[in-house]
């Protein structure tokens, strides 16, 4: 009786430390998305409140999209 009522324990206490580790997981990597998100939300504003600094913004953006197909072409 006493060895079930410990592998029972056990099990849920696992259960439960994997629970709360894919909720910290999830909840961090939701935090991660909500900053960029909240990031670029920022940029789109600053650079309505700027518009002289737009060019400065398409080089970079263009720049961006240069590394990443440069990157593609390399993995292929």
């Amino acid at each position: 009786m006493t060895d079930n009522w410990r592998g029972f324990v056990a099990y849920y206490a696992v259960l439960v430390a994997f629970t709360l580790t894919a909720v910290v997981v999830i909840g961090g990597l939701l935090f991660i998305v909500v900053a960029l998100a909240e990031w670029a939300v920022n940029a789109v504003m600053w650079l309505a409140d700027n518009p002289g600094e737009r060019d400065l913004a398409t080089i970079g953006v263009l720049a961006l999209l240069a590394l990443l197909a440069g990157e593609y072409r390399r993995k292929r």
